[in-house]
């Protein structure tokens, strides 16, 4: 086949490719502006830190937003691995996480004037939220494994994020507003209309992938049992080289990425940041994961994943040493005056240079883990790569300690030196195709 021809849909699609194609675009942009109204690493955390005062249980929350997403992979890998079609539960998870969101709306209206009740319940619709989260990713992956040729894999989720981060833009914007101190809506109110626009956002996404026909792929030939599963995907770490080189790189990425967690409460303590700061935080991000998209997508179509990796390790390293250095520099009383009165702009800058890396990586790990296997072993590879990162989603929870025990100081500089070692050791992850 001859190569594609670049653009917004690749002119060698065909037309049911093509549908799934702008279905997924489509999914992907709406969810994440649907999620933008209540990102959890920046307007929940704000919410987390005014409700607990507390790095730690800061940490906790967005630990519980992430982990759920990776822990239960190895148990639905091994009941669907068979199974010809993987969208219907796809649908099923898509369901349940419509259903929670909605109790997250209806538990902050009766648990408002109970600060210590009301995180401790959102705490715990966000596990569930996050854990059915989880159940999706295999059959995601696998069907826009079929569904999407690996020469259009890229700029789908380039586009994804591009529109998403365009309309997650908007959605921080209204956020900005809804949380400001002159806003007509106040506490619970505010928080209660962001997470029910990020409930319509969502449903509208989930509708949209869950009308994508799925056509029937490779598969093995009967389910297998769990401890079968289990056994074939550690022998993965000793018998793949790359498998086992882009798990290493996902954990040294995901101790890099200890900086972003702590920025929220690090602003708060040391500058006296604002809940509306936490919708600019959550534009930034957004629109930041958009406008990236636009240059990471052709890079990793054209120049291959691993040239990703490698960038990616190196953005990150200068946005963990400035966080540090500004640790540093305010805790001997020496922050310039400037800096001081523009904080929003110091931090805008931090999270705008640490999303621009994430989004690069993100990319780039999507279409790795769905090129890296073969089509029938491809539940396996993710289940095993995603349960097994599992333990990375709980760094948000040791950052947040160490921070309360010892100084962000110590976060920070770990998390530069994580990235050097990120770096490395991505100069030995080889290009797909």
């Amino acid at each position: 086949m001859a190569e594609p021809t670049p653009g917004i849909a690749d002119s060698a699609l065909t037309p049911a490719q093509r549908r799934s194609f702008w279905l997924c675009v489509g999914n992907g942009a709406i969810v994440m502006m649907g999620n933008a109204f209540f990102a959890f690493e920046t307007i929940m955390a704000g919410l987390a830190y005014t409700l607990t005062g507390s790095k730690l249980l800061v940490g906790l929350m967005i630990c519980a937003a992430t982990i759920g997403w990776q822990w239960p992979q190895l148990i639905v890998g091994s009941r669907i691995e068979h199974l010809e079609r993987k969208l219907p539960i796809y649908r099923i998870s898509a369901t349940i996480r419509a259903c929670v969101i909605f109790a997250m709306i209806v538990t902050l209206l009766l648990l408002a004037d109970q600060p210590a009740k009301l995180y401790w319940g959102l705490l715990f619709w966000t596990i569930i939220l996050s854990t059915a989260g989880g159940i999706c990713v295999i059959p995601f992956l696998d069907v826009v494994g079929k569904t999407i040729p690996h020469s259009s894999r890229a700029m789908l989720f380039a586009y994804r994020r591009f529109f998403g981060g365009v309309l997650g833009f908007v959605a921080g914007g209204v956020a900005v507003y809804v949380l400001s101190a002159g806003s007509r809506w106040q506490y619970p109110y505010n928080y209660v209309l962001l997470i029910s626009a990020g409930f319509v956002g969502n449903v509208t996404a989930f509708f949209l992938f869950g009308i994508i026909k799925e056509p029937p792929g490779n598969t093995i030939s009967k389910r297998t049992s769990f401890s079968d599963f289990l056994q074939r995907g550690l022998r993965l770490f000793k018998q793949d080289r790359m498998f086992r080189n882009y798990y290493l790189y996902r954990a040294c990425i995901a101790l890099g990425l200890m900086t972003q967690s702590l920025l929220v409460p690090f602003f708060f303590d040391l500058f006296d940041a604002d809940l509306k700061s936490t919708g600019w935080f959550a534009a930034s991000v957004a629109l930041t994961m958009g406008l990236s998209s636009l240059f990471w997508g052709p890079v990793s179509r054209h120049f291959g994943e691993s040239l990703i990796f490698k960038s990616s390790a190196l953005l990150l390293l200068p946005a963990s040493g400035l966080a540090l250095m500004l640790y540093a520099a305010a805790t001997a009383q020496v922050l310039p005056d400037w800096v001081l009165a523009h904080y929003i702009g110091v931090a805008l800058f931090l999270f705008i240079s640490l999303n621009i890396a994430r989004n690069g990586m993100d990319i780039a790990g999507n279409v790795y883990l769905i090129g890296l296997p073969p089509s029938e072993e491809r539940p396996l590879y993710v289940a095993v790569m995603n349960t097994f990162s599992a333990p990375f989603m709980l760094l948000p929870i040791l950052a947040g300690w160490l921070a309360d025990v010892l100084s962000y100081g110590v976060v920070f500089a770990l998390s530069t030196t994580a990235c050097v070692l990120a770096f490395w050791v991505a100069l030995g992850l080889r290009r797909l195709h």
